[in-house]
């Protein structure tokens, strides 16, 4: 699971994203250390994309 880390941790600073087993990421995040990371889609790169495929 991908987790971003919102505090100090022996393995990341504040804003470091990171793939970590899921055991590890549940625990960090019930301790407030981390919360998941989710990727946001660019919805602009997507439009720019099929403008270039329609011509």
């Amino acid at each position: 699971m991908k987790i971003k880390y919102l505090k100090p941790a022996p393995l990341g600073s504040v804003g470091d994203v990171q793939d970590v087993p899921n055991d590890q990421a549940m625990i960090l995040i019930r301790l407030g250390i981390a919360k998941e990371y989710k990727a946001r889609s660019n919805k602009k790169s997507e439009n720019e994309a099929k403008i270039d495929k329609s011509e």
